[in-house]
């Protein structure tokens, strides 16, 4: 944590029962501030929702467990309040920078990358119905974000032929699997 005293403050301050999910401001991860999908690591989730939306889908197995939390208590009705003023530090992986290019390279391992790709394909056929850019954002999560990480690997990742497979297995686990059945890579 950098300042969680301005994180609570602000939940504190908060009058709207509608917001579930407070989360602090993800130092290095502007992705993981949208009042979409947040990272739930420091956020804070009322009780009240908990019991109603339930716990987390441990279905969701190792990564997008957070996002899909984010969805079920959107489609109840509630908004999520991201980022709070509250900043923390979280890192996933080993982000370089390639060469003297605009890109970084996350460096997971190929087990993440696999749930990451899977569990966003499974993301979006349960919940895509709740944005407003639906289509939009599902080509995003489905198509853009895998092939984009697989560019990522190409240019500047270790290990790259045993993690684009995960991608790819990630992909077709998907789209032709459900958060119930639980495999392992």
């Amino acid at each position: 944590w950098v300042d969680i005293q301005s994180h609570l403050d602000e939940i504190e301050k908060c009058g709207d029962d509608r917001i579930a999910i407070f989360a602090p401001y993800v130092i290095g991860y502007p992705s993981a501030n949208s009042p979409r999908e947040v990272i739930t690591s420091g956020a804070v989730i009322r009780l009240s929702v908990l019991k109603e939306a339930g716990l987390f889908n441990e279905s969701y197995f190792i990564d997008s467990v957070d996002h899909e939390m984010c969805y079920r208590v959107r489609k109840l009705g509630y908004k999520i309040m991201a980022p709070t003023n509250g900043k923390l530090e979280h890192k996933i992986g080993y982000v370089t920078r390639i060469g003297n290019t605009k890109y970084h390279a996350e460096n997971y391992s190929p087990m993440r990358y696999y749930y990451s790709t899977k569990n966003s394909i499974w993301i979006k056929k349960q919940y895509g119905h709740i944005d407003t850019d639906p289509g939009l954002y599902s080509i995003h999560a489905i198509i853009i974000r895998p092939v984009h990480r697989i560019k990522i690997i190409i240019l500047g990742e270790k290990n790259k032929l045993r993690k684009i497979s995960s991608i790819v297995s990630g992909f077709f686990a998907g789209l032709f699997s459900r958060p119930s059945e639980i495999e392992f890579l």
